[in-house]
């Protein structure tokens, strides 16, 4: 395996980068989990991990799962119901947690949570306030693994690796190699296949391809293949396996609506209007992405194109919109055009982005200077809203709205790193979040879907095609949907 960038942690619950999810998925499991084997995230392909099953109660408002037994983390210690209740008391910041989490990108995923309760050591059961049909698919999210309560406090996990999954931590290099082992007590039969893994950092691209293509790298990292490299591979080096989908993956920009000059709503519908949405496709993403909005285009919740097409920065020709961002900065009163520095992270597929979103900038007089930095940093500067315009993109754990607007788009959404906050449009995430039709629970979602859009919440770009490539030896890999459930690797193997 090769990594682009070493993890800036190891802790899953404090991160939402699929850099870290990619090489520490491996040694955790889930209650519930997307099957590897299907490639997409629904509720339909939610299977057993840790809970060997559950129940709703009548009411909707009672989760319970009955927990495999015999299980055991990685130094020996048994897994038991208070491991999962420790997990998520913690994420949800229960009032009488002993230790609490740095950052805490999900902790609104389980507001709705009143209390768990482990009426034995088999048995957990997640009380709501109120029904919630997602609850199951945020449980079966990549982030969403079970953390040992006897590991405190819980920063001893963001340099220590300690689960209960098919892979042991073995050895980390710093900036080098992680290295794994076989978990042999695997509470799967069988599984895993492979009696190691080896994940090694290459930074450059061009080496990573070359490790690739001579066979040192056996499968390629999450998000670093654009579509001209998959198209040379196919052509000149067939004997590669090459997959493409649409993933839960947006390139967006984030406008600080509390600094100048995008605290001007002026500025930031100008921004909106000189984003030439389709020549971000052609241009920065190879045409390996589509235009869309807050939801994945294409599924259920997407909001239908011919309404999107109605949308600002989404209609009309180019020079009209770019004529009309002209004149909305003239009004804002910098006529002379504007200077702004923009952050971006030093992979290739984030300076590809920003540098055509400089030049789009530039056609409406504002006048962007790209600064590329490390991962680490660059997430700090967003999390302290130390910026003013940054390119990026955002990834979704789960194709569902309630998810995303409590990490993205809620006034309190620890993830809302450009500061939107309109309780109205709140109220009606709130309303949907409880509308059991799905039809009528779709209707708010496209409804507040353009709310967003015209009152500039974070303007998507695209939504990206990612590709994959790996060796034909390398059996049972199959590429999903979301990037967060893609690296446990439990039913990989090698033929020989």
């Amino acid at each position: 395996m090769v990594l682009t960038e070493p993890p800036p942690t190891f802790s899953l619950h404090e991160t939402s980068l699929g850099q870290v999810t990619w090489p520490v998925s491996p040694a955790y499991n889930n209650l519930v989990f997307y099957d590897p084997g299907k490639g997409t995230e629904t509720i339909e392909t939610i299977i057993p991990d840790l809970g060997e099953r559950w129940e709703w109660s009548a009411d909707g408002k009672a989760l319970t799962f009955f927990l495999r037994k015999g299980v055991k983390w990685h130094d020996g210690t048994p897994f038991t119901s208070l491991d999962v209740k420790y997990t998520f008391d913690v994420v949800r910041e229960a009032p009488d947690i002993p230790s609490k989490l740095r950052a805490n990108p999900r902790q609104l995923w389980y507001e709705n949570v009143s209390s768990i309760e482990t009426p034995n050591s088999d048995t957990v059961v997640f009380r709501l306030k109120r029904p919630e049909s997602a609850l199951l698919a945020l449980l079966a999210s990549g982030f969403s693994v079970v953390y040992p309560a006897h590991v405190q406090p819980v920063d001893r996990l963001r340099t220590q690796i300690m689960g209960t999954g098919p892979f042991r931590f073995k050895e980390y290099s710093p900036g080098e190699m992680l290295t794994y082992e076989r978990n042999r007590d695997y509470f799967k039969p069988g599984l895993p296949y492979l009696d190691g893994m080896r994940y090694t950092v290459i930074r450059d691209r061009t080496a990573r391809i070359a490790a690739l293509r001579t066979g040192r790298v056996k499968l390629s990292p999450i998000v670093d293949i654009p579509k001209s490299i998959a198209d040379d591979i196919r052509k000149n080096a067939p004997h590669l396996k090459v997959s493409e989908r649409v993933v839960l993956s947006a390139n967006i920009l984030l406008l600080n609506h509390k600094k100048p000059p995008f605290n001007n709503p002026k500025i930031r519908e100008a921004v909106n209007l000189a984003l030439d949405r389709s020549a971000h496709v052609t241009a920065a993403r190879e045409g390996a992405a589509g235009v869309g909005t807050t939801m994945l285009p294409g599924g259920f919740w997407a909001l239908p194109e011919a309404e999107m097409r109605k949308l600002p920065g989404y209609s009309g020709d180019m020079e009209s919109r770019r004529a009309q961002a002209k004149k909305l900065i003239a009004e804002a009163g910098d006529p002379a055009g504007l200077k702004l520095e923009m952050p971006t992270r030093s992979l290739a597929v984030f300076v590809e982005s920003a540098t055509f979103v400089i030049d789009q900038l530039k056609r409406v007089g504002i006048d962007a200077t790209m600064k590329q930095m490390e991962t680490g940093p660059w997430v700090a500067l967003q999390e302290r809203r130390d910026y003013t315009i940054i390119d990026t993109r955002m990834g979704i754990a789960v194709d569902d709205p309630s998810p995303i607007y409590a990490e993205f788009y809620t006034c309190r959404a620890p993830r809302n790193y450009t500061g939107y906050c309109n309780p109205d449009v709140e109220a009606m995430m709130n309303e949907q979040a409880v509308t059991t039709d799905p039809l009528k629970r779709r209707a708010l979602v496209w409804e507040i879907d353009k709310r967003l859009v015209t009152e500039v919440a974070r303007p998507i770009l695209s939504w990206n095609i990612d590709y994959m490539v790996w060796w034909p030896e390398v059996r049972g890999y199959v590429q999903h949907q979301s990037l967060t459930t893609t690296g446990r690797h439990e039913t990989l193997w090698l033929a020989k």
